[in-house]
């Protein structure tokens, strides 16, 4: 069942990068309960999100979510598109950030996709070469892996885009309203 949050006076957290650089940080409160992250490393290779990367960092996630004692979040094609098209526009622009350089943030590319959420949260990655690299390296961020098991969370979708060293991730998990 989706759970209804109250989603004022949620504090979100924000680590974000401007062009691939040095990253700034704070702490906002917003009413959105947006939370947005960032992780950067370097790798060589990366492709289209596809079915069955989709699905193998679903299995990767889910076991990790379970094993921390959070339930499992279901593959949601909004979420998989809001997250796909923020990555290709961020490796087409040339940019790495939560916002496009319009400003557009995560919840609005969920709710342009028909996701109304209580609750939406988002890792953006750059240069990982796999899903489980990736994951791991989110793991290894205090702030990513929180967003990985929030127990809020009830979906997920999944983008990667771009080649060599140009490969940006990013993960959105969320829950409706």
């Amino acid at each position: 069942m989706k759970r209804i949050l109250c989603a004022t006076a949620c504090v979100v957290m924000t680590a974000c990068g401007g062009g691939g650089g040095g990253s700034e940080s704070g702490v906002v409160v917003t009413p959105d309960n947006v939370d947005t992250l960032v992780a950067s490393r370097t790798s060589t290779s990366g492709g289209p999100s596809s079915s069955e990367q989709d699905a193998n960092f679903g299995r990767l996630l889910n076991d990790y979510r379970l094993a921390s004692g959070v339930g499992a979040v279901q593959f949601d094609s909004r979420l998989n598109r809001a997250a796909q098209k923020h990555t290709e526009d961020m490796v087409k622009r040339g940019y790495f950030s939560h916002r496009s350089p319009e400003g557009t943030d995560v919840g609005q590319r969920v709710r342009a996709e028909g996701y109304d959420y209580s609750f939406v949260a988002e890792n953006i990655a750059w240069r990982q070469q796999s899903d489980a690299e990736v994951f791991k390296d989110w793991q290894n961020s205090p702030s990513h892996d929180r967003a990985m098991k929030d127990g809020r969370a009830e979906d997920f979708g999944l983008g990667v885009a771009g080649t060599g060293n140009d490969v940006k991730w990013t993960l959105i998990v969320g829950a409706e309203k």
